[in-house]
Parts: C-alpha cells; sequence; structure tokens
C-alpha cells in the first residue's frame, strides 16, 4: 500500500493507516488508550454517525491525548440548497451541524 513508502520515506515507525469503516473503529486491531494524537480532516463532519466516531476517538486516546479536527462547523442552519450541493458536499458542507449541535456532540 502506499502509505507504508511514506511512513518509511519520512521516517515515522509509528504511524499506521489501517483500512476500516470510521463509524466502526473497535474492530480494527487498535489498542485502547494507545493513541497521543487523533486527526479529523473532515472526517467526522461526514460520517454517517458521528456519535459512534467520536465514542471511538474517545476510546482509542490515551489519558491527555489529543483530538484536532479541522471539519467545517456553521454557526447556523445551512439551506439546503447548500447542503445538497455535490461541490459542497466534496468541501466538507453536506452535513454541517449548526454550531451548538456541533458542541454538543464533541
Amino acid at each position: 500500500m502506499r502509505h507504508f513508502c511514506y511512513t518509511e520515506q519520512f521516517g515515522f515507525g509509528n504511524v499506521r493507516f489501517p483500512h476500516g469503516c470510521i463509524e466502526r473503529l473497535e474492530r480494527l486491531d487498535l489498542e485502547a488508550g494507545s493513541f497521543d494524537v487523533n486527526v479529523s480532516n473532515c472526517v467526522v463532519i461526514l460520517s454517517t454517525d458521528r456519535e459512534a466516531v467520536l465514542r471511538g476517538i474517545h476510546r482509542l486516546q490515551k489519558e491527555g491525548g489529543e483530538f484536532y479536527f479541522s471539519d467545517v462547523y456553521a454557526g447556523r442552519r445551512v439551506p439546503k440548497a447548500m447542503r445538497t450541493d455535490p461541490v459542497l458536499c466534496g468541501e466538507c458542507l453536506r452535513q454541517v451541524a449548526p454550531g451548538k449541535a456541533a458542541t454538543r456532540e464533541l
């Protein structure tokens, strides 16, 4: 797989890129409490089950670990025309949660 050449090329032997379903992290061979850092680059917001993703991240995270995300959240409801636009879907706007709902999820 392509990611292996990057881990070797840049010298990061402690990085893995397992293939699986983000909503079902418990099905992957990942040790609970073993992650220092989790990063989401428009992964959580596009998930069909954000709560399951966040539970999985929480289970995997070490005590004092960090979760970084660059997902798009809005401070108000996004009009339907924007939510259903195929171009904006690719820009992580398809399932944007209003700001307060996003805060509750996180």
